[in-house]
């Protein structure tokens, strides 16, 4: 065995860091509204038909979301997310908001955020 294998497989074997990828995604935030249900429905219904239910839940409407994991709900102050392979699934206030920042958007850019024309 030459040494750079030796210490590819030594490497291997121990737990190692890794920085997650820039990349930008598209999300919307769901505030527990009929309002915002509607919205983020008909952004997201348009595009994949992934978000098929809507209900009354006792305190704002709930998202039921059919993502790659499986079914998944959205709670109000959720952020639905677009990700890079157009699937959609849910994410907590908290985790979204140490994870990603806002991007500057140029003029129009909103429009083809929702109708779902921007490139993933």
């Amino acid at each position: 065995m030459d040494a750079q294998k030796i210490a590819r497989d030594i490497l291997a074997e121990y737990p190692r860091q890794y920085r997650k990828k820039p990349v930008v995604v598209t999300a919307m935030r769901y505030d527990g509204t009929r309002a915002s249900a509607t919205r983020i429905v008909a952004w997201a219904g348009g595009a994949s038909g992934m978000i098929d239910e809507v209900t009354h839940a006792g305190h704002g409407y709930r998202l039921s979301i059919a993502t790659l994991e499986g079914e998944m709900q959205a709670r109000p102050g959720d952020y639905l997310i677009r990700g890079l392979a157009g699937e959609f699934y849910p994410c907590k206030p908290n985790i979204f908001e140490a994870s990603y920042e806002r991007v500057e958007q140029s003029p129009g850019m909103t429009d083809r955020l929702m109708d779902g024309t921007q490139a993933r």
